[in-house]
């Protein structure tokens, strides 16, 4: 299970699938601390994930939640300063941060290439499929990894995106682009690791975590919404019900069968 701890939703990028930077910041110094601590003390052995908005946008609130020892990973998108960067390298924790066609201009994706080169501990590089991607020159995404990989970059997961207004015609074209990025990863032999086909065999989308938010309160489940609700009828009824288990915050599928038939078949 995983506790998210949000110190604010503010961030420096406005990327086109993310909508959190809209919420209230209404951060709660006092609250925020207490139940960061009653968290650490209930869930000692989960994994404690500094998450936001942008987590290091308000280094006061950064500092003194990394310096409590509670955190295991960190997702930024390391459009951050030398400051921050240093002090990532001088600490023991995990690194996430995502890339999307429209997320990054060219200073701010040059920016983010040299930050990643800069750290040690190098980080895991999150994809949400979304129409962006599914849009995105196949090849172009090939040569990003190459340009990740040489900054000594090794793994990166395409993760489904939660957006109930999209339909099925949505979910089969990412499944098929999923597909075609498998086969070219295969063919031109990207040195850069696709976690996606390990994990498409046991599809494991559970709303099983914590969420600790900037005001102090807890809510159970991820950061894209509020509390679960219950799976739905026709996912108990699916063909792929003893394979996916899916997030209960979705009014809609997330699983890749496409993609599943091909990697049960390798």
């Amino acid at each position: 299970m995983s506790i998210y701890i949000v110190p604010t939703w503010h961030c420096n990028l406005h990327c086109p699938h993310c909508f959190v930077h809209t919420y209230k910041d209404d951060y709660n110094k006092e609250a925020f601390f207490e139940s960061l601590k009653l968290l650490k003390e209930k869930y000692i052995d989960e994994h404690f994930v500094l998450h936001g908005g942008e987590p290091t946008l308000y280094k006061d609130r950064y500092y003194e939640i990394l310096d409590s020892g509670y955190i295991d990973s960190i997702c930024s998108n390391l459009i951050v300063d030398d400051e921050i960067i240093n002090d990532l390298n001088h600490r023991d924790i995990d690194i996430a941060t995502s890339w999307n066609p429209n997320r990054f201009n060219i200073v701010t994706y040059n920016i983010w290439l040299s930050n990643i080169g800069r750290l040690k501990n190098k980080p895991l590089i999150l994809i949400t499929v979304d129409q962006d991607l599914i849009k995105f020159n196949k090849f172009k995404l090939l040569s990003i990894m190459n340009e990740l990989y040489m900054r000594g970059v090794t793994e990166v997961l395409f993760e489904p995106l939660v957006d109930n207004s999209l339909d099925d015609t949505f979910q089969y074209k990412a499944d098929m682009y999923l597909c075609d990025i498998h086969k070219l990863w295969k063919e031109y032999k990207v040195p850069v690791k696709s976690l996606i086909s390990e994990q498409i065999l046991d599809w494991d989308m559970r709303c099983d975590s914590k969420t600790l938010y900037p005001n102090g309160e807890v809510k159970r489940g991820c950061i894209l919404g509020d509390e679960c609700h219950k799976i739905l009828d026709k996912c108990l009824h699916c063909q792929f019900a003893k394979v996916c288990k899916p997030c209960v915050l979705h009014n809609r599928c997330s699983f890749y069968p496409e993609f599943y038939k091909m990697m049960k078949n390798v």
